[in-house]
C-alpha cells in the first residue's frame, strides 16, 4: 500500500523553503501524454508529468492578472481577457522544452446571492506545428455564493467563507474523444483573511480552500484502456501581500485523485507570481510554476519542490479586466 502525502505534512514539508497553495484547474493534455498520464499509477513518470502540465497557466491562480480596484459594487456583469506565454525553466536539450500561448476569456455576472461565472480558454502549443497539440479547453459554469464576514475588527481586517459549486462542460479533444467525458460536478468551500483594504487586493491576504468532486464518463476507462478519474479533491493554500501597483502572490494546490479501480493518485501544484496593475484595468504578470507526482517512485519519499528541472515553467502574462 502507497503513502498518501496529507495537506499538513506537504505544508511542513515546504516551510524550509517557500510554503504556500491554492487551488488547481483541469488542464488540457498533449496528445503524446494522454496515455501515460492517466495511467493507473500512484506515481507519474517525471517526463510525462513535464508534458502533461504545460497548459492553461492563466487558469492556475485567481489572484493573477487583474487588480479590482476598478470594480463598481453596482455593475452586474464583469470579465476580463488573457494571453499569457510559458515556457520551460529548463532547456535539457532532449525534446523536451515546451513553449506555448494560452488565451482566456472570462466572464461573470453578479446575482443578489452570489454570481455565476464561465471562462473559454485555448492552448496552443508553439513547438508542434501541426497544430495536433492545440485544442480549447473544457470550459465551465461555476456558481459562487456571497460570501458570509465570520470577523471584521477595526484594523481593517476580515475573515469571510464562501462555498461554491462547478459543473465542467467537456470541450477539449481529449475530454471528448479520449476520456468521453460528460461532465464533472464540484464543489468547494473557501475561508479567505484579508488584512489592510481588504474592499481590493491591497495589504495581505490568505486564502485556503477544499474541493470535492465527481467526474461522469460515458467508459471507466479512455480509448486507450486507461483507467479514469472518478472522484477528485483539491485542498489548496494561497496568499498574496500588495505594495502600491504590485501583488505578490504564491500558491500550493494538492490534487487526489481517486480512478474506477486502482490506487489513489495524488499531485501538486506550487506557484509563485507578481503582478503589476496599471490603468486600472490592465495587469502584467511574471511567474513561475511547478507541478508534478506529489510522491518520489519508490511512493513513498515526497517529491514536492520548489523548483524542477523537468517540470519548471516560466510565463509572461497580459490582461485586461471590464
Amino acid at each position: 500500500m502507497k503513502k498518501n502525502i496529507g495537506l499538513l505534512t506537504i505544508v511542513a514539508t515546504l516551510l524550509a523553503p517557500l510554503t504556500w497553495g491554492q487551488a488547481a484547474t483541469y488542464k488540457k493534455l498533449p496528445k503524446a501524454a494522454i496515455s501515460k498520464a492517466t495511467a493507473s499509477k500512484t506515481v507519474i513518470p517525471k517526463a510525462t508529468v513535464a508534458k502533461a502540465q504545460k497548459v492553461a497557466l492563466v487558469n492556475t491562480s485567481q489572484h493573477r492578472f487583474i487588480k479590482p480596484s476598478h470594480v463598481n459594487e453596482e455593475i452586474k456583469f464583469s470579465g476580463s481577457a488573457e494571453i499569457s506565454r510559458s515556457t520551460s525553466l529548463y532547456d535539457l536539450k532532449n525534446g523536451s522544452k515546451y513553449d506555448g500561448m494560452d488565451y482566456l476569456v472570462s466572464l461573470a455576472y453578479k446575482l443578489p446571492t452570489g454570481s455565476v461565472s464561465t471562462r473559454l480558454s485555448y492552448s496552443q502549443d508553439l513547438n508542434d506545428q501541426t497544430g495536433e497539440n492545440s485544442s480549447i479547453n473544457d470550459s465551465n459554469l461555476t456558481y459562487s455564493h456571497k460570501s458570509d464576514t465570520l470577523l471584521k475588527d477595526s484594523n481593517s481586517a476580515v475573515i469571510s467563507w464562501s462555498p461554491s459549486f462547478t459543473a465542467i462542460v467537456p470541450l477539449s479533444e481529449r475530454s471528448q474523444k479520449v476520456e468521453q467525458l460528460q461532465t464533472a460536478l464540484i464543489g468547494s468551500v473557501s475561508l479567505k483573511v484579508l488584512a489592510g483594504d481588504y474592499t481590493s487586493l491591497s495589504g495581505t491576504g490568505l486564502s485556503l480552500s477544499i474541493s470535492a468532486g465527481q467526474n461522469f464518463h460515458r467508459f471507466e476507462t479512455d480509448v486507450n484502456g486507461t483507467t479514469l478519474n472518478k472522484n477528485s479533491s483539491n485542498q489548496s493554500l494561497a496568499a498574496f501581500y500588495s505594495l502600491g501597483d504590485f501583488t505578490f502572490t504564491v500558491s500550493f494546490a494538492n490534487k487526489i485523485r481517486w480512478p474506477y479501480a486502482g490506487d489513489v493518485r495524488q499531485s501538486f501544484e506550487l506557484s509563485e507570481d507578481i503582478t503589476y496593475s496599471f490603468l486600472k484595468v490592465w495587469s502584467v504578470s511574471l511567474g513561475h510554476t511547478n507541478a508534478g507526482s506529489a510522491l518520489k517512485p519508490n511512493g513513498y519519499d515526497s517529491n514536492i519542490s520548489l523548483i524542477d528541472d523537468d517540470n519548471s515553467l516560466i510565463y509572461l502574462g497580459l490582461a485586461y479586466g471590464f
